[in-house]
């Protein structure tokens, strides 16, 4: 049997804040051990509908001189509302929206997107 699979072109996501939806949590093995990957929604302007694919380390912590990226993203997409004792959940991020900042970077002649980070938003 044979496959026909549409060609598609990565079109990178220009520097900026974008409105994002959280659409996907999932670990990943990444170089340094677990990771978490991030799939962001885009939801609206020219690029409505994209993804951006973003990554952090598996660990949570909250509180503290060196906040972990998850717990400063789960507080944004929160808006504020992460609790600081007890372990993390998913549950409190599925579906959430926030702000993107995004980042066009340029490694080894490809030019790609990149999250710097995640603001809270004023939407549901």
């Amino acid at each position: 049997m044979s496959l026909t699979i549409p060609r598609t072109e990565y079109e990178p996501v220009p520097t900026g804040e974008y409105p994002v939806r959280l659409t996907a949590l999932r670990f990943v093995d990444g170089d340094y051990g677990p990771q978490l990957e991030w799939t962001l929604t885009l939801l609206d302007g020219e690029h409505e509908g994209a993804d951006l694919r973003a990554w952090s380390s598996a660990k949570f912590t909250p509180a503290g001189p060196r906040v972990s990226k998850l717990a400063a993203w789960t507080n944004a997409l929160t808006k504020g509302k992460t609790p600081i004792a007890g372990d993390f959940s998913s549950s409190w991020i599925e579906g959430k929206a926030a702000v993107a900042v995004v980042v066009q970077e340029t490694k080894d002649g490809k030019t790609y997107s990149r999250v710097v980070d995640l603001k809270p938003a004023n939407i549901e």
